[in-house]
């Protein structure tokens, strides 16, 4: 006896071309956030396969108290993500251009606020920390704090155009170029630290220059995909962020 009669199933009534559609998006979400875990978490390990495990004393403090400050920064724009889907469902570019601009200039007046600070006093805050315990390897530790500052704020400048991208499910192309970059990233790592005298430092070089790389195409790529005027997208975004800085 078949409890909903009404109800069939067959794959022939599956849309292929949907189903697509529906797991694209997750599907080069997924690939970034590998990209990003390449980025981030293979330090450690070539430091300890290099350096030795003692060297990762001298790394980790000023990547955790990085991490520790970073989602107070990056709230706003991950509450974005239903909005700028809105906007795109809807057709309104207006909208849409009004939260890139918003967002972004929020989010790095929090960044400029936060890890400028951290960068500037990376070496004072590494002293009083970590003087006692490391000796004047605390040095060592301010330079990785100092990175990791740029890093994320490099990461606040992206303001909402992540939001952007993802809610015009339009992240291909930037899955695409952050994975040679990661790679790339751990290559110049490897190198740097077993072929030059920077030792615990010599990760943070690439994975610095890497995200200025990563923000300068994301932020043409946003730039290109809301058809606006560079003069308009600095201005608007970008312009009274770095004054108050």
């Amino acid at each position: 006896l078949r409890v909903m009669p009404s109800f069939q199933f067959s794959l022939k009534r599956v849309s292929w071309v949907s189903f697509r559609k529906l797991f694209s998006l997750s599907g080069y979400l997924f690939f970034l956030n590998l990209t990003n875990l390449l980025s981030s978490k293979v330090d450690p390990i070539i430091l300890s396969r290099f350096l030795g495990p003692a060297s990762l004393a001298l790394y980790n403090p000023g990547l955790t108290l990085s991490s520790r400050v970073r989602p107070l920064v990056l709230v706003l724009a991950n509450q974005l993500y239903p909005v700028t889907t809105k906007f795109h469902t809807t057709g309104d570019d207006a909208q849409m251009k009004k939260v890139l601009f918003v967002g972004t200039r929020l989010t790095l007046c929090m960044g400029i606020g936060v890890f400028a600070i951290l960068g500037v006093l990376s070496q004072s805050i590494c002293r009083v920390w970590l003087e006692g315990t490391l000796g004047q390897e605390y040095q060592v530790a301010g330079y990785i704090l100092l990175g990791w500052a740029l890093i994320d704020l490099f990461q606040a400048a992206a303001g909402s155009q992540w939001p952007v991208m993802i809610g015009k499910n339009k992240v291909r192309f930037v899955a695409y170029t952050q994975f040679p970059l990661s790679i790339l990233n751990i290559f110049a790592s490897v190198y740097l630290v077993n072929h030059t005298s920077l030792g615990v430092v010599a990760v943070i070089v690439p994975t610095v220059i890497i995200g200025a790389v990563r923000r300068v195409i994301t932020t043409c790529y946003v730039r290109s995909l809301l058809d606006l005027k560079w003069g308009d997208y600095l201005r608007h975004a970008y312009l009274r962020p770095v004054i108050v800085g």
